[in-house]
């Protein structure tokens, strides 16, 4: 009979990053979020194969209360395996992607406590580290107090006013050749993030 995994994972949350409580969604795997450091939402997602003997653990970080599960960076969202934070690199072996337990209910725990530790390690300072980054980011705060000024006329044509606000601002700062090339992105994300404000003012 399979064990009863779920209790052990809500055990490890409360014990390595209490402020993580768990979120209502369909996806597969057990998902948490802190809202404490808002405007910023972070997430610790995990994945179980009992078949497999084997758990897996995503982070994100980001501006908007929901992750869509995929992995990547920009400047207001981001997303790895915690193997990779660990490791300090996007090219892990796959034998590092994943982490392995015996299938009984002590070695379960043991492999949790293991992620735990991770998460305190590895997560928690780059949960901090991102929202630094944001919060020195020139661009992305232009973008937001662009949206602030304007948030009364935003309408389906002010994307193309921001984007274009976001280029010639970026040229202005002498912003990074990336960030300069996704001004448009961060665009989409900036409006999207307003909208998400708009729905928890109301």
């Amino acid at each position: 009979m399979p064990i009863r995994i779920k209790p052990f994972i809500l055990e490890m949350i409360g014990r390595y990053v209490s402020n993580f409580h768990e979120m209502s969604t369909k996806r597969k795997g057990y998902w948490f979020r802190s809202d404490g450091h808002q405007p910023y939402y972070e997430f610790v997602a995990i994945g179980s194969s009992q078949k497999e003997r084997v758990l897996g653990c995503d982070v994100a970080w980001g501006f908007f209360p929901a992750w869509d599960g995929a992995y990547g960076t920009h400047q207001m969202t981001a997303s790895p395996g915690l193997p990779t934070l660990r490791l300090g690199s996007n090219a892990i072996p796959m034998e590092e992607s994943y982490y392995e337990h015996d299938g009984t209910e002590a070695g379960i725990r043991r492999t949790l406590d293991r992620i735990g530790s991770e998460l305190a390690t590895y997560a928690l300072p780059w949960f901090r580290s991102r929202a630094e980054e944001a919060s020195h980011d020139r661009l992305l705060q232009h973008g937001i107090d662009w949206l602030r000024a304007h948030e009364q006329s935003i309408s389906a044509t002010v994307q193309d006013a921001l984007k274009s606000e976001l280029r010639d601002f970026a040229a202005k700062i002498g912003a990074s050749p990336l960030h300069r090339k996704e001004t448009a992105l961060l665009a989409q994300h900036l409006l999207i993030y307003a909208g998400e404000n708009k729905r928890n003012v109301a």
